[in-house]
Formats: structure tokens, sequence, C-alpha cells
């Protein structure tokens, strides 16, 4: 199983490799990547994806600087997903529960919005999950 970032390949060790993660980090940045989690920043906010394989249990969302608030976010576009979280205020992070598997090349975003309408969000971070 490999992990691929916007910078860098990764192979993990055979014996790591079972049920291990693979994401990429999008455009936004390079990823630092982990068996079972990834985690890359945008522009405003930083996501941490955990999980296994193309299955993600939950994902983290914070602010390169300072706090959050508003509803954190994790979008899919492209095979439909949406979650927001509750609103929030000044807060370090928020986690949302996903629970979810997704196709192998899925590309979750996440941030912060003032409303809970899908939808592209500035600032965001994306990381593309890979098998």
């Amino acid at each position: 199983m490999k992990f691929r970032t916007a910078l860098t390949r990764f192979t993990l060790p055979a014996a790591a490799a079972v049920g291990a993660l693979a994401f990429t980090a999008a455009p936004a940045g390079a990823a630092t990547v982990h068996p079972m989690s990834a985690s890359t920043c945008g522009s405003t906010y930083c996501v941490s994806v955990v999980g296994t394989s193309t299955y993600v249990s939950s994902v983290t969302i914070t602010a390169r600087s300072g706090t959050v608030s508003g509803y954190g976010y994790v979008l899919d576009n492209a095979n439909g997903y949406w979650n927001t979280s509750a609103r929030v205020s000044g807060v370090s992070k928020v986690v949302l529960a996903v629970n979810a598997n997704f196709p192998n090349g899925s590309v979750l975003c996440g941030g912060m919005t003032t409303n809970t309408l899908p939808g592209t969000y500035p600032g965001r971070a994306c990381i593309e999950i890979i098998a």
C-alpha cells in the first residue's frame, strides 16, 4: 500500500500495510502521513483524518492559528457526502464522526463555515483517499 502526497511517495513495510490508510494531500499542501491517519492544511484550516483503508472513522478540523468558530464540515462532492458539526465558537478543534467507506480516489475536504449548506468554502483542507 502506498501513500502519496503532493511532494513525496511513501511505501509502508508489508506488515504495516495491512489495513492501513493511504491518503494524498490535495493541492493545498503536502500531508503528514502516518499509518491509520493523515493530516494536511489549507490556507486557513487543517484536517486530520483517521480510519482504515478507505474507511474513515473521523475527521478533526483545527485552525492554522487561533480557534475555530461556526460549523465544522466534511465534504466529498464527487460521492455526495456532506457532514456538519453543531455550531461552535472559539474552540481549539472540531471532531466529526464520519464512519463511512469512500471509493478509492475520493477527495475529502474539511473546514469551517457559517451555515450547514453543502458548498466549496475558502480556506479548506483536502485529502485524497488512495487504497
